[in-house]
């Protein structure tokens, strides 16, 4: 390298000495010499005498950089992995993703991706994604267009910081697809279609075919018992990869046993009365048909609930007695849920009876679920029981029952009352109550152990009564809502 002129004196004289270096290590020398001089025809010349300056000398300047490297485990094709074996795998979009990296965290980097149809290697094309992450997944869509339907390509990708790029990374190949299968048809051996006007046996599942009637492109099935929802990939991967599904993996799905055959299912109805299962057929990259709408007539088949404790108490034991619905035979088991808790499963006597308990902890009353399991297969629809629980505290009476259809008790006949704690309310610590609507003040009574209190009454006069009672805590707090106990009391004998 030479410099003719200097734009100042003392001048820096800055020489590219790289190629040099790379030469010398080609040749596996360890020792590079350089020579600075005045050029030949100004040897001569006194007035290009120079010396170096003491204070800088001759120093050299290094940027280091480190190849970067693109990696052959971490390539997609619209959410699938990278392979080289055929059948090529089917997608239905654009999107190639490429993992890269480069130790060195100053530097921009930028993947490649390039394209050619697996017929014509040759009809390459480069795409870019700028701004990309070292050790994430970086990817590119390729435009509308670029891929044509039912044609397979290859890629390649590498990795750039500005200087360097990484290899090629292995190639990887696909088939494009965006074309929908065309829909199946379904029939039943034993479930017949609800225009026949016949319902469906009652405690037996039923047996579905579907059919893709020689096409293809079909791959396998979805089915639900209500709408079918919308395939989807998900950017779950280790690396932020779009990663998808083997379409035919999930619940709901089944393989046809050959392209464009015939898939049979056994399914248990989710509801009694009108229903309907809905199916489409699905191809490999995950396109799918319309739906075909099989309808059909449900008979009740939820298993029966009584509570044989009495009207639920909070904090106190529940007790259900579960009976098979009619026509429902071969119980072997219930599954059985309280509130949001753990399915627990009970094995019933020989007549499918079985009984369950539970203490009734939530203070919003009792939400129980059930469905019974048949040595069949057949599985029931889930039956409910509900109560709910009101927010003031308890009272009941041996005497002046509120839910009486009359008049109760009578003048001169003395009845106990028991107060019980609010739900939710571990802590009580005295009541107040009325008997009076003339605004006289509030009696109190201590509560006991159980938090509970017990008092007695005798009335004096025949007629309607309301009984106010509130609960009150240890650090005085007085429930918000109180329990207006309505009854009549019977005239004189």
């Amino acid at each position: 390298d030479d410099i003719q002129t200097a734009e100042y004196c003392p001048a820096n004289l800055t020489f590219d000495v790289g190629s040099a270096l790379l030469d010398a290590q080609a040749h596996k020398q360890r020792r590079v010499t350089f020579e600075i001089r005045v050029s030949a025809e100004h040897e001569s010349d006194l007035s290009y005498s120079r010396k170096l300056y003491w204070y800088r000398n001759v120093s050299a300047t290094v940027k280091y950089d480190t190849l970067p490297q693109i990696d052959n485990n971490v390539l997609y094709n619209q959410g699938r992995t990278c392979t080289q074996l055929k059948p090529y795998p089917s997608i239905s979009g654009g999107l190639l993703e490429a993992r890269g990296s480069d130790t060195d965290s100053w530097d921009q980097l930028t993947t490649e991706f390039a394209l050619w149809p697996t017929g014509d290697p040759t009809a390459r094309t480069t795409y870019t994604a700028p701004w990309s992450t070292s050790g994430r997944a970086n990817g590119v869509t390729l435009p509308a267009g670029v891929l044509v339907d039912g044609k397979s390509y290859g890629w390649q990708a590498r990795i750039s910081d500005g200087a360097e790029a990484s290899a090629w990374s292995k190639k990887c190949f696909f088939r494009y697809d965006t074309s929908k299968p065309s829909t199946a048809t379904v029939t039943s051996s034993n479930y017949p279609a609800r225009s026949t006007g016949e319902p469906a046996p009652t405690g037996v599942p039923g047996v579905f075919t579907f059919s893709g009637h020689g096409d293809k492109d079909i791959a396998g099935f979805q089915y639900s018992w209500s709408e079918l929802g919308v395939n989807g990939c998900s950017y779950s991967g280790d690396y932020g990869q779009l990663e998808c599904p083997d379409w035919l993996s999930g619940p709901g799905t089944v393989r046809a046993n050959t392209p464009g055959g015939t898939a049979t299912v056994e399914l248990s109805p989710l509801r009694s009365g009108p229903g309907q299962l809905n199916v489409r057929s699905i191809d490999l990259a995950g396109n799918v048909s319309a739906t075909t709408t099989y309808e059909m007539f449900l008979p009740s088949s939820e298993p029966e609930i009584t509570v044989t404790s009495g009207t639920p108490q909070w904090d106190k034991e529940v007790v259900l007695k579960i009976t098979p619905a009619p026509g429902v035979s071969g119980v072997t088991d219930y599954d059985i849920t309280v509130g949001n808790g753990d399915t627990e499963t009970r094995q019933p006597d020989e007549d499918g009876t079985a009984y369950f308990s539970f203490i009734a902890t939530d203070s919003h009353g009792v939400n129980v679920t059930v469905r019974s399991r048949s040595a069949n297969g057949f599985v029931s629809p889930t039956s409910r029981y509900s109560h709910y629980f009101s927010p003031e505290p308890g009272v009941a009476s041996d005497v002046y029952d509120s839910h009486a259809s009359g008049a109760v008790g009578g003048v001169g006949v003395q009845g106990k009352f028991t107060f019980t704690p609010p739900p939710g309310w571990r802590g009580v610590a005295s009541y107040r109550y009325t008997f009076a609507d003339d605004g006289s003040p509030l009696i109190d009574v201590p509560a006991g152990p159980d938090g509970s209190a017990e008092i007695t009454w005798t009335p004096s006069a025949s007629g309607q009564v309301t009984l106010t009672v509130y609960a009150v805590k240890p650090d005085g707090t007085v429930s918000d809502y109180a329990n207006w106990y309505s009854f009549e009391v019977a005239g004189a004998q």
